[in-house]
């Protein structure tokens, strides 16, 4: 049997990479058909080589499940819309399931939420303040530009 790749795309620092990849480990435990891989990027044309649709971008067998069509590769921030309709920084460990085919087994912690990105104000502002007045479909991210 081949071995799913699946990388995670990160910039320097980014909040929500180790909730993404706690998420992961969750999301794959038992699963030895997987090789998992980190990179880390910090300019647009690394971002457009490796398809990075912000960070944390998750890529599996070198497409990312989460971005929308046409969506342009980018170093920015990667938000997506949980099936509750809440702005995350990273999809839940059940989202993570589905998109990876492994079965579903029950929740874990914080309804698969795993944890919350550790930001005072920043980013889980952002999601209070702005965010719900975006329209994204479940499922699907939401790019937002840093500022260098």
């Amino acid at each position: 049997m081949p071995l799913m790749r699946v990388e995670m795309v990160t910039v320097p620092d980014c909040p929500n990479g180790p909730v993404l990849r706690e998420r992961l480990a969750l999301a794959l435990v038992g699963r030895t058909d997987v090789e998992l891989t980190e990179h880390v990027v910090d300019d647009p044309p690394e971002a457009e080589r490796r398809g990075m649709h912000g960070s944390p971008t998750l890529l599996v067998d070198g497409r990312d499940p989460y971005a929308a069509s046409g969506a342009a590769a980018s170093v920015s921030c990667h938000l997506c819309r949980g099936a509750d309709g809440r702005i995350r920084g990273a999809p839940s460990v059940e989202e993570l399931r589905r998109v990876l085919g492994t079965p579903v087994t029950g929740g874990a912690g914080r309804a698969g939420q795993g944890r919350l990105a550790p930001i005072e104000g920043g980013l889980r502002a952002v999601q209070q303040a702005v965010m719900p007045s975006f329209a994204v479909p479940a499922g699907q991210m939401l790019a937002v530009a840093l500022r260098p």
